[in-house]
């Protein structure tokens, strides 16, 4: 294997990629639409040289003059005149009820492959200009149309997420490549053909790829490629130095769940599995208290808390609920309790009670639950190889409170916050950036909470990386770039930003392995600045898949005070990837940068709270209270 292979991109090309087409246009004068069915674009004016704004139809109106466009006199512009052909096409060749147009998801068709009495298996078609190979084509994706309410393992079956046993669908590469393939052998060839200038290459368009570093992780008395494996031979970063107090909180007549999850955590259960959180983590446990309530009403939960307070060593409350409970549907009592305890400087430990009911999932959720318990009570299991030295990475969050304001969704309070972590993923702190109910003081707040952020840490770091969510509003990110760009002359800290979107429309296949998984750590750039990376995926060492891996997270390098070269933009990335492994929510747990992860984990959490009418908590010096 060499450092450079092929990945096929879901993206298809047309065979003619400089065609003209007639619009029919009218300088902008006045914002308003002359009428619904026109769009605003740049074009070039009688110069080539010289672009204005103009309204414009694809059919004839008063005012408006005929113009021929080539396909690259406004990318934009094409890939919607070939959403409408995509379209029409659609109408003419499938039959009505087969398809579906969805213009506000990105201009995007789906069609219905195959019917399930919980709803569709659709592949969507969306025109895209690719920009790392100069080509228009169509990308091609799948999904399942949930017609249900529900969301269960029958639908994630249908998903794909989940096999026919109902287990991690270790062949979902596979099986969504036929999928695809499905479609491409049934609807394709009617829908893209010459008489509307469709005519597409029917195959995945293979992308020149690379590969980063496979993440490494370093412990107290060593290095190792294994969370687990390392913690067992080389002893946790950082151990805890006071003892633990462990105080169970649970209903009358549900002690049993107690005692079976003390003799887990103790190793008595599984030692083969897990030996237990002294052997372990070398955490030690000082005792174990606990009380059982009638109910989790708010006036119990706030007695278990003041009762908590009169012990005078470190304590750790291990709180046992239902499943449903911490369903979406039922989760009231859930964040009730989560509430009060961070409210009062306590993280706190949720355990359900069928989770220890089930023996298997138990017996491989006892290390990932004395992970969680380890880092509530401060200790630090491992870090991460980086590649920027002296590097701090500041995720961007935001939780803002939505209210229906004549027939509109309207934001009545703007909430952001940080979570800062350094390239080595060790969790430093979380601030509050900006709150109010005003969107003029919320930015101004944004870029003062920011500056404040960033000076604190000027003399720690070379180098400070922001990474923000992908569906950040422009205001929110005009505002970080005017700090940034403000303070760049004032130091000598090197910033970058990178959008992080863990949920696009890319996906890609290694043909070179029966899985169809690329290798961990690739990438492949389709952009200047934007690129397709792999956080997991196959082994080198081992090309059995024993999980399912979902698809590429799409980056975007969106600012640099510095001029950065592809080696610059490499490391970044490669800290990126790092980071996924930075997550002490469990062992191999889900692979996303904890920059990104733990503000999508804490933004949950807010909104829970805030749907709950609860005052927003106190979030900033706090533990990771949320993993």
């Amino acid at each position: 294997m060499t450092n450079e292979y092929s990945i096929a991109l879901n993206f298809f090309p047309l065979l003619d990629q400089d065609q003209n087409f007639k619009i029919f246009r009218k300088k902008v004068e006045e914002q308003q639409k002359p009428f619904e069915d026109c769009v605003k674009y740049s074009l070039p004016t009688n110069s080539e040289e010289t672009y204005e704004s103009y309204w414009v139809s694809y059919t004839n109106h008063n005012e408006f003059q005929e113009f021929e466009c080539n396909y690259h006199t406004n990318r934009s512009l094409t890939l919607n005149f070939l959403f409408k052909n995509i379209c029409q096409s659609s109408k003419e060749s499938l039959e009505e009820g087969s398809f579906e147009i969805r213009k506000k998801i990105g201009n995007r068709i789906h069609y219905n492959v195959e019917y399930f009495k919980e709803g569709k298996r659709q592949v969507s078609v969306e025109p895209y200009f690719l920009k790392s190979i100069n080509k228009f084509g169509i990308l091609l994706n799948f999904e399942f149309k949930n017609e249900t309410r529900n969301f269960n393992r029958k639908i994630q079956q249908l998903s794909l997420s989940l096999d026919a046993n109902f287990r991690s669908n270790t062949s979902y590469y596979a099986d969504k490549y036929w999928m695809i393939g499905k479609f491409i052998n049934s609807d394709f060839s009617k829908i893209f053909i010459d008489r509307f200038n469709l005519k597409c290459i029917s195959k995945f368009e293979n992308i020149k790829s690379y590969k980063l570093d496979i993440k490494n992780y370093t412990f107290n008395q060593g290095v190792a490629n294994s969370q687990y494996l390392g913690i067992k031979n080389y002893k946790p970063l950082k151990t805890v130095d006071d003892e633990l107090i462990l105080y169970f909180i649970y209903r009358k007549g549900e002690r049993e769940y107690a005692v079976k999850l003390i003799d887990a955590l103790k190793g008595k259960s599984f030692p083969n599995v897990f030996p237990g959180l002294e052997k372990l983590f070398e955490l030690r446990v000082g005792g174990i208290k606990g009380v059982s309530l009638n109910n989790f009403s708010d006036q119990n939960i706030i007695n278990s808390i003041n009762e908590i307070k009169k012990i005078k060593r470190r304590v750790l409350p291990v709180v046992l609920l239902d499943d449903k409970e911490i369903d979406k549907e039922n989760s009231k009592k859930y964040y009730r309790v989560k509430h009060h305890f961070i409210n009062n400087d306590y993280p706190i430990q949720v355990v359900t009670k069928g989770l220890i009911d089930n023996q298997y999932s138990f017996k491989y959720s006892v290390a990932n639950i004395a992970l969680q318990l380890f880092s509530k009570a401060g200790g630090i299991p491992w870090k991460v190889k980086a590649r920027n030295e002296k590097c701090l990475i500041i995720g961007i969050g935001k939780s803002h409170r939505w209210d229906n304001e004549n027939n509109e969704r309207v934001i009545k309070q703007f909430y952001a916050y940080s979570v800062l972590v350094d390239s080595s993923g060790i969790f430093k702190s979380i601030n509050v950036l900006s709150q109010s109910n005003s969107e003029e003081n919320y930015y101004e707040g944004l870029k003062n909470g920011l500056k404040e952020t960033i000076l604190k840490n000027e003399d720690k770091y070379q180098k400070i990386v922001l990474h923000t969510p992908f569906k950040i509003r422009k205001k929110e990110f005009q505002a970080i770039i005017d700090v940034l760009s403000k303070i760049k002359s004032e130091t000598n800290i090197e910033f970058v930003v990178l959008k992080i979107n863990t949920n696009n429309k890319f996906f890609g296949f290694y043909k070179g392995l029966n899985s169809l998984v690329p290798y961990e750590s690739s990438f492949m750039v389709i952009g200047e600045k934007e690129y397709l990376v792999w956080f997991e995926g196959s082994q080198y060492h081992n090309k059995r898949i024993q999980k399912r891996f979902g698809g590429p997270t799409h980056i975007e390098v969106s600012y640099s005070s510095a001029e950065l070269n592809l080696n610059d933009k490499k490391s970044y990335l490669q800290d990126t990837i790092n980071l996924s492994g930075a997550n002490w929510r469990g062992f191999n747990s889900k692979s996303l940068p904890v920059s990104i992860y733990y503000c999508q984990i804490i933004s949950r959490f807010l909104n829970e709270f805030d749907s709950l009418n609860y005052d927003k908590i106190s979030i900033q010096n706090l533990k990771p209270w949320f993993i």
